[in-house]
């Protein structure tokens, strides 16, 4: 596999090929996730179908940690 073989690919994801107001959306999403989780200080939300929803964490398990990051200025 690519990702294994190239230490630069590690971490790399896909992401679709949306149109420009479907990519907003994604944006968005994205942002509201951050903020929430930065919030939390766990990964709780994630965005699926550019909608934020809560991960679906099995009951013996508890959400993953998350590292708040400074948050960029918008563009």
């Amino acid at each position: 596999m690519l990702k294994q073989k190239i230490p630069q690919f590690k971490s790399a994801t896909f992401r679709p090929d949306y149109s420009k107001p479907e990519l907003i959306k994604h944006r968005s999403a994205w942002k509201e996730v951050i903020r929430l989780n930065n919030e939390a200080k766990l990964r709780i939300y994630t965005v699926r179908n550019l909608e934020v929803v809560k991960i679906p964490y099995k009951d013996n398990q508890s959400p993953w940690p998350w590292t708040a990051n400074n948050p960029r200025a918008s563009k």
